[in-house]
């Protein structure tokens, strides 16, 4: 079951990006905003990290992890692979950083803290229109 490994590898490697995009971007608006970089107001940018938090969000609030786990730990289970502490560097690794062995309430509060302040920087720093980048 080659097709659903490989399948479930691209999966773990999109949710990475997806994971790095919130949390840099994150961290890009509340750098962006104290240096007054108009970068930081994208309308894009910002509607796009908005729509990922807010997604995040409301599944931490039904208490239901990222469809992309689901996606990827149902396509692992049909490869016939349990375990992400066998393979190659770069899978432990990106295991480790989208799984963490930490407790799902503290998951929980990191999913609200970040989503409630992704929202209040919305307002705090509005976004403008697509001609204002630089």
């Amino acid at each position: 079951m080659l097709i659903y490994w490989c399948t479930a590898k691209t999966v773990a490697a999109v949710h990475l990006a997806f994971a790095t995009y919130m949390v840099l971007g994150w961290w890009a608006i509340v750098l962006g905003a104290l240096f007054r970089a108009r970068w930081a107001r994208h309308r894009l940018f910002r509607l796009t990290h908005l729509a990922g938090f807010l997604t995040l969000l409301a599944f931490a609030l039904v208490g239901r992890p990222c469809p992309l786990t689901d996606l990827e730990f149902w396509l692992l289970e049909h490869s016939g692979e349990l375990a992400y502490d066998q393979g190659p560097f770069l899978v432990r690794l990106i295991a480790a950083t989208l799984y963490p062995d930490v407790s799902p309430a503290l998951l929980f509060w990191l999913s609200l803290f970040f989503g409630s302040t992704t929202l209040a920087l919305w307002w705090l720093v509005p976004p403008k229109s697509v001609e204002s980048w630089w």
